[in-house]
Order: C-alpha cells, then structure tokens, then sequence
C-alpha cells in the first residue's frame, strides 16, 4: 500500500464509536443499543431451541 494516512483514516472510520469520543452518549447509544439488542435475540433463541427439545 502507498499511503498509510489512507490506512489509518480506514481504521477510524471504521472503528466502533469508543475509540473516538466524539458524540459522547449518542454515539455510545448508537453502538450499544443494536450489540444489546444481538445478545438479547441470541439469549432468546438459545432459551428457544431449550424448550423445543
């Protein structure tokens, strides 16, 4: 790769909203609301799939 300013601004743009605190709570909202919400459904399947056998 040539440019490893384009590099890193991939890595920030791209990494979850912890590293960069820049929104504060809206962006730790946003980040933790769907990852919360992905536990929840696999808790729920997994109790689910328990009750089915």
């Amino acid at each position: 790769m040539g440019c490893p300013e384009l590099s890193m601004n991939l890595i920030f743009t791209n990494s979850p909203p912890v590293f960069h605190h820049q929104g504060g709570w809206d962006e730790m909202l946003m980040f933790l609301i769907p990852a919360l919400l992905l536990t929840w459904l696999r808790k729920k399947q997994n109790s689910d799939d328990i009750e089915n056998e």
